[in-house]
């Protein structure tokens, strides 16, 4: 795979790192972001005593645009407790993969489960983005969810498993955001033999520019490597049911050797901030993720200037 990507890390170091004696002592997860209200809400997923909870935090959009990069940096103490596990549920071990969206001025955050059952995407509501209430039973199963809103239908993206073992991404839609019907096969499968996806696509991430959507989601070739991807590619799309790679993917690559995220990269979460595009996405070290610990995975920062990601983008 080539190291000149569309996106570069704005940061050597972490973004947000874990922290002793708080709710993210022992990993940071799987990062969303929802710009909503002048605010902008960033939900990661934290682990602590062995068990991952939905954690939440909100920033003021002027520090986006500071320079250099390290100001951004969100210290653990700032976040808060957003979804936890319920004993003896569907969601009693783990609740994971944050992925809010807002219709009618209500926050719909879905989110991935484990406990008693299969994996099963689970969801939560909020008026505020902060304080979140469980809807109860899980919605469908699946993994690392996604969702969009667009024109009065919600549209829910999740991953699972292939029959040669490696992950796909599906769809769903809602009129409600609570009865989803599959559409059936993937949306975005494997790439051709020999392709640097061509074993599993896995935990998408969907943002809007320019009347395009478009998907960032993790991939990988190796089957050794189930769930370890090392890169990120893109699609697009204007249906969010069609869609169609990139020419030039990948777009983001794993850290070089001995970097904090040179084992695997995974939920490249993009938004805007002033006149540059972010990507938040959750990295392990090789060692780390060997090792589990001392901190399994961490969330990185990533920039483009918004002229240089439409100039790639135009003619596409």
């Amino acid at each position: 795979m080539s190291e000149t990507t569309l996106w570069q890390r704005a940061l050597q170091t972490p973004f947000i790192a874990p922290q002793p004696g708080s709710l993210l002592t022992e990993a940071v997860t799987t990062p969303d972001v929802l710009v909503w209200r002048d605010r902008v809400h960033l939900y990661v997923g934290g682990i602590s005593g062995g068990r991952e909870r939905i954690l939440t935090a909100r920033m003021d959009p002027a520090l986006l645009n500071q320079r250099p990069a390290s100001a951004l940096s969100i210290p653990a103490d700032e976040f808060a407790l957003a979804v936890d596990i319920s004993p003896q549920d569907f969601d009693s071990q783990h609740v994971f993969d944050p992925a809010a969206v807002v219709v009618n001025d209500r926050v719909f955050l879905y989110y991935s489960a484990i406990g008693a059952g299969p994996d099963a995407i689970g969801l939560a509501l909020s008026h505020d983005g902060g304080a979140f209430a469980k809807h109860g039973a899980a919605l469908l199963a699946g993994r690392a969810p996604e969702a969009i809103w667009a024109d009065g239908v919600f549209y829910l993206f999740y991953v699972q498993a292939l029959a040669h073992g490696g992950y796909a991404v599906f769809a769903a839609t809602s009129d409600d955001g609570v009865r989803f019907v599959p559409t059936g096969r993937p949306v975005l499968d494997v790439g051709p033999p020999g392709a640097w996806d061509s074993f599993e696509v896995t935990t998408p991430r969907v943002f809007a520019r320019g009347g395009v959507y478009y998907m960032i989601y993790a991939g990988g070739g190796d089957p050794a490597q189930k769930d370890v991807p090392g890169a990120f590619g893109m699609a697009r799309s204007r249906d969010l049911l069609t869609w169609e790679r990139y020419p030039d993917n990948p777009v983001f690559v794993k850290g070089a050797g001995g970097a904090w995220d040179d084992g695997a990269i995974w939920f490249g979460t993009v938004f805007a901030c002033g006149d540059r595009l972010c990507l938040l996405y959750e990295g392990g070290g090789e060692r780390d993720l060997a090792q589990q610990g001392p901190a399994l995975t961490q969330v990185g920062l990533a920039v483009v200037d918004c002229a240089t990601f439409d100039q790639q983008v135009d003619g596409w």
